[in-house]
């Protein structure tokens, strides 16, 4: 039986005109799968460029354009937009924290921990900004805003925070634009340049199909940014926090800079070297400071500067070892003696050294004056991660090894202050002074107590950093404190920077970078208050926060986001 055969289909002839269109295609999904990962980095180098060490300021206010760009766009494009996303994250903090390394190789580890774990917050902004702006409907000017300030309140809290670098931070030279921040602290002014950037985006020519009308409304809308910043900021800077106090007699405050970079002697000789060095330095500055100016009232020395250490005389240290503690006085009261020999009266100086109780070791800043005890002594609260101690070493011991200064530091609790000459002053210990949050709690303790600091004394031993643009971020934050807070904050940063900062975030005074100096100020009791002191950062919490939590209970809800090729992208 003959089977019927069934002819085969003859392959469609190609039309050159198609295949022409399949190779543009394929070429431009090629160009456009690493298109996110170019769009962050370049966002990313905006915001590097707009730091410390470049400075450009002004760049600041446009850095998050593109970013805003990858929340507006439909489709994020390309493959795993997310990791691209992290991918560019990491390189920047890798270049901006390229100093955290240098002293010691143990910190190498710490410099690319706490890298990979900043990285994880650019892909989160986008993804919780995104679900907002596409799934709920938000106006990306505003959605993109909360969502970028609830990060940066996310990243200055968890794991005892990271508040340096925040986007406000850039505009620390430029008193007028920072007077925002007593309303809700440096967030304020965040929000308000990620806002002034989200309303630039129509005018980019990335966005796809603007209407002509959304690019007139974000221009009218930056402008209006700038007017409020602006004017807020005049009316702040015409204010006195001194007013009736001008004609009282001043506090007159020496504080010394040395430059002595930070060392690990491999041995007992190199480390009294180490030591020798650092305390010629120290004292030679202070008698040159004594002599030029017979007025002191207080001397203040950086972080871990004093020669000996403070040994507390608690009753385990007196069992253990007898007559320690009333040794290490007498021998701190005579290198007192010898800094203020020939002034009248001796001044008091604040000093940074290493209080020793029995087994636990302190951070601190410790008041010397006539007295055979130590006047006032403030323990550091918040201790730095890698560098004061190591996560998990309570369980894991052999961790604490790998800590540049061995045995970690045991944390205060408690804020303090001292008054000299009815100036009541109130110090905080190297990078605490990036942690608003902890300064405002502090303040407000003492304010509480009846014991409200008129002046906000920073200690720190920047020698870790050789220089290198962390005393610009370290300087930056005292910088805000300053104008949160209301009050003059001054600084003494072994290695710098140095300075004396007014109330309105002015740098009237600012030590060189790398080098000795000292500086000599005046400081009087000052009424100020600040809408941040009242309310903290609730309203970040509430707003900033908030949107986060609904960005993340829109992706819960797994709503389809419109536009093209919706289901390849997660965001």
């Amino acid at each position: 039986m003959n089977v019927p055969s069934t002819p085969i289909a003859a392959d469609p002839p190609v039309d050159s005109h198609d295949a022409k269109n399949q190779d543009q295609t394929v070429l431009a999904n090629r160009a456009t799968g690493w298109q996110v990962f170019w769009v962050t980095l370049f966002s990313s180098l905006l915001l590097w460029l707009a730091f410390p060490p470049v400075g450009l300021w002004p760049v600041g206010w446009i850095a998050l354009v593109p970013m805003m760009w990858l929340v507006a766009t439909p489709t994020l494009k390309g493959r795993r937009p997310y990791r691209q996303i992290w991918m560019a994250g990491l390189l920047y903090w890798l270049a901006t924290f390229y100093f955290i390394p240098i002293p010691h190789w143990a910190l190498w580890i710490g410099w690319l921990v706490v890298s990979l774990y900043l990285s994880i917050y650019l892909p989160l902004f986008v993804l919780l900004a995104r679900a907002l702006v596409h799934r709920l409907h938000w106006p990306m000017v505003v959605a993109g805003p909360l969502v970028w300030v609830g990060i940066e309140w996310l990243r200055s809290n968890l794991i005892t925070g990271m508040a340096m670098v925040c986007l406000s931070h850039t505009q620390y030279t430029q008193p007028i634009f920072i007077q925002v921040s007593d309303l809700f602290g440096g967030y304020t002014l965040t929000f308000l340049m990620a806002m002034f950037s989200a309303a630039l985006v129509p005018w980019t020519g990335w966005s796809q199909n603007p209407r002509h009308g959304s690019r007139w409304l974000g221009l009218i809308g930056a402008s209006l940014i700038l007017l409020v910043v602006t004017g807020y900021g005049y009316w702040k800077l015409s204010q006195s926090f001194h007013a009736g106090n001008e004609n009282q007699p001043a506090t007159v405050v020496a504080l010394i800079q040395g430059s002595i970079d930070t060392e690990f002697p491999e041995n007992e000789t190199q480390q009294m070297a180490y030591q020798e060095k650092r305390d010629q330095e120290y004292f030679q500055l202070s008698r040159q400071a004594a002599r030029e100016w017979p007025d002191i009232d207080l001397m203040v020395w950086p972080e871990s500067s004093f020669p000996l250490p403070d040994i507390l005389d608690s009753a385990k240290t007196e069992e253990r070892h007898p007559g320690l503690a009333a040794m290490y006085r007498r021998q701190a009261k005579q290198v007192w003696s010898a800094v203020t020999a020939g002034s009248k009266p001796p001044f008091q100086m604040l000093v940074g050294a290493t209080s020793l109780d029995d087994e636990k070791i302190y951070n601190a800043a410790i008041l010397l004056n006539q007295s055979e005890d130590v006047a006032t002594r403030y323990f550091k609260n918040h201790r730095v991660m890698f560098g004061e101690y190591v996560p998990l070493a309570g369980w894991f011991p052999f961790l604490q090894e790998w800590s540049p200064i061995g045995r970690g530091l045991t944390a205060g609790t408690q804020p303090a202050t001292f008054e000299i000459n009815g100036v009541r002053f109130s110090p905080n210990i190297c990078f605490e002074s990036t942690v608003p949050h902890l300064i405002r709690r502090q303040v407000n303790q003492l304010s509480n107590e009846g014991n409200e600091p008129d002046v906000m004394v920073n200690i720190s031993n920047d020698g870790w950093f050789f220089g290198t643009s962390c005393l610009d971020l370290h300087l930056a934050c005292n910088v805000f404190r300053a104008v949160e807070m209301r009050k003059t904050n001054l600084v003494c940063a072994n290695t710098g920077f140095s300075a004396e900062i007014d109330p309105h975030g002015n740098i009237r005074q600012q030590g060189p970078r790398r080098a000795t100096d000292k500086l000599r100020t005046e400081v009087r009791p000052l009424k100020s208050h600040s809408l941040y002191r009242m309310v903290g950062d609730l309203p970040v919490i509430i707003f900033g926060l908030g949107a986060m939590i609904v960005g993340l209970l829109a992706l819960c809800l797994n709503q389809r986001i419109p536009g093209p090729h919706a289901g390849r992208d997660s965001g």
